[in-house]
């Protein structure tokens, strides 16, 4: 990552030969969108090999779940026989897990990463526990659903572990400035409370949710183009919520003011890569907010050091590296 405030640069990945016959351990992505890419591979280190399978995404939560199954057993002899299976996110998860609790031959090994679990999910939790009992290993998104979800899900602890959600670590800083602030994204977002906090004031607020979607590539531009970023939860949110939305804009180098939530702590340092405030507070963030945009120099350093952390603990080579250590213990 380089640019104009932001220019540091990281150590590499270590890589590594696995234990036991010298073989390369084939590890596969399962993730429940449409996806080409070799993100999840790409840095994985020496001695395991990755492919991934993509996945096909729906508005309605009950038709994914079908959807998904009946994806997933139409490309059954992708993911036979390879070593470990990363299912990403529940729906993938069940998907796999109730296809290999069929199998007659040897299963491969299932992590299941970024399982969350919230309403109405969590009134079915009997049946998502006897899904996943078999799982191998639990990657949780946040060290509160790491330590909460063993006893949810009647699993053992030592089976689940904290792994933060991934962003691509070499984004270009944006230097660019046009004058908005920008929310974006859709769990658990408190946008009544964002709204409160701006009537009154002349903060030129945007906000993209499932009411004005917009593609990929505008939503790049519109995140670089920004002045900072607010990422407002609902109070009460114990699960993962709006971990992407903020580190998708610390990756570009920008300011955020985010809710202060179980799931949010593990990412950032308050005051130096992004601002905590209480969720629900109208008064807290309409102050926080009018503070910030005042000061450009907050805005710059904040971003900056906002930027070098997602390089450092939450880029793809990161990630990578620690699913080859999940998948290396396992074998």
């Amino acid at each position: 990552m380089s640019g104009p405030h932001c220019n540091d640069s990281s150590p590499a990945a270590p890589r590594r030969q696995v234990k036991g016959n010298g073989k390369p351990l084939s590890l596969t992505f399962v993730v429940p969108w449409s996806e080409n890419g070799d993100w999840a591979f790409r840095y994985l280190p020496k001695g395991f090999r990755g492919t991934v399978i993509g996945g096909q995404e729906t508005a309605s939560p009950g038709i994914a779940y079908l959807r998904e199954f009946a994806h997933l057993a139409r490309r059954r002899p992708e993911w036979v026989g390879t070593d470990v299976i990363f299912a990403w996110e529940l729906r993938t998860a069940l998907a796999i897990a109730l296809l290999q609790s069929r199998a007659v031959k040897v299963r491969s090994r299932l992590v299941v990463v970024g399982p969350i679990l919230k309403n109405p999910i969590r009134r079915a939790l009997p049946l998502i526990a006897r899904i996943l009992a078999d799982a191998d290993h639990i990657a949780c998104f946040s060290r509160a659903e790491r330590d909460t979800y063993p006893a949810m899900l009647k699993i053992p602890s030592s089976r689940f572990s904290f792994v933060p959600t991934p962003w691509r670590h070499d984004e270009k800083i944006a230097d660019r400035d046009e004058g908005y602030i920008l929310a974006i994204g859709d769990s658990a977002r408190d946008y009544e409370t964002l709204r409160r906090a701006v009537e009154g004031t002349d903060l030129p607020l945007r906000i993209i949710d499932r009411h004005n979607r917009v593609s990929g590539v505008e939503a790049d531009e519109l995140v670089a183009r920004a002045t900072f970023h607010v990422v407002p939860l609902r109070a009460g949110t114990d699960y993962s919520a709006g971990q992407s939305a903020l580190l998708r804009a610390m990756a570009v180098g920008k300011a955020v003011i985010v809710s202060d939530t179980p799931g949010i702590r593990d990412y950032v340092e308050q005051n130096e890569t992004a601002v905590l405030v209480p969720p629900g507070d109208a008064e807290a963030l309409r102050k926080t907010m009018l503070s910030l945009w005042r000061n450009k120099s907050e805005q710059r350093r904040i971003g900056c050091k906002a930027a070098t952390m997602v390089r450092k603990d939450f880029g793809f080579p990161q990630f990578a590296k620690r699913m080859a250590e999940i998948a290396d213990q396992m074998i």
